[in-house]
């Protein structure tokens, strides 16, 4: 039943004055049935709502990413993650993005590793089958000297250049990077060329200034240039040029690398940079490596490297981090 206490006025510690109310001066659908109606079953309703929320939020997502670790432990690495785990914009969306980003690696790792090796394996082959015949011809020690002259350095290329791609490919080396100017690189490299191709110089123009620098590893950019200027000179025609140009883009330099050859089938410029793959009308006997060792050089320096067809010829992009030019 209701009451009211009031303390004595002045000697509160002498007592109180009790009134006691009558049942009908209780406020309206007051009974021991709502009493426990809302002691009771509405706290536990609540309680309950509020675990199978945290169950649907947390212990879900939390019991998906186990199977994903368990899938990734049992060397399942095709799976997928749950769309929507992954788009959730918070620490589990984060671990799952991170479940994925490293299933990734691991599958870019395996693939890596089955062409490397059916690649090589392929690849020795011929060149021991011919070793093995000029063996067994009996050729004079001058001939058989020249051929093993040869086929040693095409294998030692070959494995220089794998290594080379794999060694970009897994570990992702941090680069130091330094302020490069490069026209003065496109001079080096143009000094070598002329050299062993026998253009003259003025068939590798530069249309570059000295406020062209950019940001990034010297010997990477160096060697991803000279991939890009040997693979031009090989398909350009007689009396060609191959032109390096480009512009400012906010705080990147976009180089533009063009011949004048016969271009690439527009359905095949992706397969440019997969590695080991060599297109219908390659000339020469290289591997396939060096465009995908240009282009794992070029995104070690945070950039990019694509290709177009232009009029006539192929064009290469680079886009490069720019840098102050140097005094």
């Amino acid at each position: 039943m209701p009451y009211v206490s009031i303390p004595f006025p002045g000697q509160p510690e002498q007592g109180q004055l009790v009134l006691q109310l009558p049942e009908r001066l209780l406020p309206g659908g007051l009974t021991p049935w709502t009493h426990v109606l809302s002691h009771g079953v509405m706290p536990t309703l609540l309680a309950a709502l509020l675990g199978l929320l945290i169950y649907r939020h947390l212990v879900l997502p939390l019991n998906r990413l186990r199977d994903r670790a368990d899938a990734l432990r049992a060397d399942d690495l095709d799976s997928a993650a749950p769309s929507p785990l992954i788009e959730r914009r918070d620490e589990l969306g984060e671990l799952a993005q991170a479940f994925e980003h490293m299933a990734a690696r691991l599958r870019q790792s395996l693939n890596q590793q089955r062409l490397l090796l059916r690649t090589l394996s392929h690849e020795l082959r011929t060149p021991l089958a011919r070793l093995r015949i000029a063996h067994d011809s009996h050729l004079p020690v001058k001939q058989m000297r020249q051929r093993l002259d040869r086929e040693i350095d095409d294998m030692q290329r070959l494995l220089e250049d794998t290594l080379n791609l794999a060694w970009m490919d897994t570990e992702r080396p941090q680069l130091a990077s330094e302020p490069v100017l490069v026209l003065s690189v496109w001079e080096a490299l143009c000094e070598d060329a002329c050299f062993e191709s026998g253009w003259p110089k003025e068939r590798l123009p530069c249309l570059l200034g000295l406020d062209c620098c950019v940001q990034v590893h010297l010997d990477s950019l160096a060697q991803a240039l000279e991939n890009l200027l040997r693979n031009a000179i090989r398909y350009s025609p007689p009396g060609a040029k191959v032109t390096l140009s480009g512009w400012r883009e906010g705080d990147a330099w976009h180089l533009f690398l063009s011949d004048e050859g016969p271009g690439v089938d527009p359905s095949d410029l992706a397969g440019l940079f997969v590695p080991y793959q060599r297109l219908k009308g390659s000339i020469g006997e290289g591997f396939g490596l060096g465009l995908a060792i240009a282009q794992r050089a070029i995104e070690l320096q945070q950039g990019r490297l694509w290709a177009s067809n232009g009029e006539p010829g192929l064009c290469m992009h680079m886009l490069l981090p720019a840098a102050r030019p140097p005094d």
